[in-house]
């Protein structure tokens, strides 16, 4: 682990490409592991506020949050066992609208969960199987996956995430407004490097955009319909829902303005709709909760058969992982929360959304805003629902194991995230997402090194664990194929690695940062001496350090104006710098070893420390493919 001395110097390595996200494997448009993250747990002790005794009093409170929290407003479902219990809007839709149940909210990755029952609509309608080979439905759609004979790519795949698929690269994010009802065959050759199987499909999970819309693809050669009416005749309309996938007039009319940082939000059109541009209203969600927790039955009628809403919510394709938060078909489980639930989370650019249910318990409910912020507002409703829906049958206590010490020390040691999400920023992952595994006293602890948390893991089994506040298991070590040791945390596959060899990669890139930013001083140097022969030598580090601070800084503006996916005069000089960052680096080297004895030799010494420094991170990110990076191409 770095000293506490050089720990800010860890964010630097990110910064070479402006991509500072708050976790280095997330940060794509829709980041959906914040689904799970705590935000419902309860706080330590106990809560000042009293638990609503009553709806009239749940109201009262959700009111108040979304006022604290200075949300635009918010829409709450919550349903019971004998159907919805609230349903109701609060703050503003719009400057002239109140919110109401019908109104509507883009809840992003939601979404999957609705084409999840299209799909097994079509299961049941014997038209598609979940363990169909992709590339026998739809040879004319590229997809490269080396394993294809040992490891064939299947249907489940796409919907469980475990292709081996890479996040939607930056030219695949925003669509034009015209592009709105883009076959969805245009939309997939776009930029086929997206699915790329980069491991055995079926054997780690790494959450990807693209695999969903290649499943609504299949869905629309199945049904011989486009999938957004599939979605609208066979699945939205059974349910009796309104909702669209499709900016019409009618939805414009009903949609709650985004906001962001205060402001309104335009309506970003996206490329991938199929996995997260469903709009759709508290009111629609409460039917979709109703369906669930009806084992497939709403109101009497038989949506889907209890096996097909028991296999949505499992995964069948990986062999391992805990089974209380596997991802299952568009369903995701939950173990952070006060008991085991399931559902799943959405983010788009002015909204966020969330919905979670327990059958055990019979209840579910769902939570939208109309706040890219939103997870502020969110959090805090989820707590108070919970408390209401719990307040007369408390949780039982979490499952908990005591293990021999010899048991423990079989994980002790050091992993590496083996499977990102997106496969441009492993270059930052390689470095710093990893974890540590100690035993102390009988006790697991497992820290996370780029976020300098420790945690101890409580014992479930004799290879699963959870959290000290978990309802459930969320970790679980195993060994693969080859018999090397890796650990799931939450979804997340870590492999094991030598722990001096990770310290060395990492420290190398944190001294070579420290050469490169030092050279700040030399223009103080140089006014003070005037010396021609050590402008020469000095000079051209600084050059290429100024080249890789432009770089960076000229990725980070294309990344907030989301232009990275386009030719503009940003991503064109992150191109342009690139390559004159590795140019200064290799001439400052060249410069450095043949300086005459004219200059200093402490000066010689540290110009050549600090262009082999510059020409070390220039090798590392040309092993990336971040020298001569055309963001619009990647």
């Amino acid at each position: 682990m770095p000293s506490s001395g050089l720990r800010w110097v860890s964010a630097l390595v990110a910064v070479l490409a402006g991509a500072l996200p708050a976790s280095a494997q997330e940060p794509s448009l829709d980041p959906a592991r914040l689904a799970n993250r705590e935000l419902m747990a309860l706080p330590d002790g106990a809560d000042p506020s009293p638990t609503p005794g009553d709806l009239q009093a749940l109201r009262g409170r959700i009111a108040d949050i979304v006022s604290q929290y200075r949300a635009p407003g918010a829409a709450v479902a919550v349903v019971g066992p004998r159907g919805e219990l609230l349903i109701e809007g609060f703050g503003r839709a719009g400057e002239e609208r109140a919110m109401d149940a019908g109104s509507l909210f883009r809840v992003g990755s939601i979404t999957k969960s609705f084409l999840s029952l299209a799909v097994m609509r079509l299961v049941e309608q014997g038209k598609l199987r979940l363990d169909d080979r992709v590339q026998a439905l739809a040879p004319e759609i590229a997809i490269d996956n080396p394993f294809e004979r040992t490891h064939p790519l299947r249907v489940a795949h796409l919907l469980e995430h475990t292709s081996g698929f890479d996040e939607m690269r930056f030219n695949e994010i925003f669509d034009s407004p015209a592009g709105g009802d883009r076959p969805l065959r245009e939309v997939l050759a776009v930029n086929p490097r997206s699915r790329v199987c980069r491991w055995e499909p079926g054997t780690r999970f790494s959450y990807s955009q693209p695999g969903y819309t290649t499943a609504a693809y299949l869905v629309e050669k199945a049904s011989g319909m486009p999938y957004a009416r599939y979605l609208e005749e066979e699945v939205f309309g059974p349910l009796g829902i309104r909702a669209s996938v499709r900016l019409t007039d009618e939805v414009r009319g009903r949609l709650a303005q985004g906001h962001d940082e205060g402001q309104p939000r335009p309506y970003v059109h996206l490329l991938h709709r199929p996995s997260m541009n469903l709009m759709i209203s508290a009111h629609g969600m409460s039917r979709l909760l109703q369906m669930l927790l009806g084992r497939g039955t709403i109101e009497g009628r038989r949506f889907l058969s209890p096996e097909s809403v028991e296999r949505i919510e499992r995964s069948g394709t990986l062999p391992y992982g805990p089974s209380s938060v596997r991802y299952g078909l568009g369903n995701w489980g939950d173990a952070s929360s006060p008991v085991p639930t399931r559902g799943h989370g959405g983010f788009m650019p002015g909204y966020n959304a969330f919905y979670r249910y327990s059958t055990a318990r019979r209840f579910g409910f769902a939570v939208l805003v109309n706040d890219s912020e939103g997870w502020d507002t969110v959090g805090p409703i989820n707590k108070v629902i919970f408390q209401y829906l719990l307040r007369d049958n408390p949780p039982a206590a979490p499952p908990e194991q005591r293990l021999p010490r010899s048991a423990l020390l079989r994980w002790v040691g050091h992993y590496r995230l083996a499977a990102p999400e997106v496969e441009f920023l492993r270059y930052v992952t390689d470095l710093y997402a990893e974890i540590e595994v100690e035993e102390q006293d009988g006790v697991l602890f497992m820290t996370d090194l780029r976020r300098h948390k420790t945690r101890p893991l409580v014992a479930t089994g004799p290879d699963t664990f959870r959290g000290p506040r978990e309802s459930e298991s969320s970790v679980q070590f195993i060994r693969d194929g080859r018999g090397r040791r890796a650990v799931i945390v939450g979804q997340t596959y870590f492999q094991e690695e030598a722990a001096w060899w990770a310290a060395l990669k990492r420290w190398a890139m944190e001294l070579a940062l420290l050469l490169v930013m030092s050279t700040g001083w030399i223009p103080i140097f140089l006014a003070l001496r005037r010396r021609l022969d050590e402008a020469l030598v000095l000079v051209r580090p600084l050059l290429a350090a100024l080249c890789l601070w432009g770089m960076s800084v000229a990725f980070e503006h294309a990344m907030k104006s989301g232009d990275l996916g386009s030719v503009t005069g940003t991503t064109v000089t992150v191109w342009l710098l690139s390559w004159a960052f590795a140019l200064c680096s290799y001439s400052a080297l060249t410069a450095a070893r043949e300086a005459g004895r004219e200059v200093v030799r402490s000066l010689r010494v540290y110009a050549f420390a600090v262009s082999a420094a510059a020409v070390w991170i220039t090798l590392y990110l040309s092993r990336y493919g971040l020298i001569g990076l055309r963001t619009w191409r990647w």
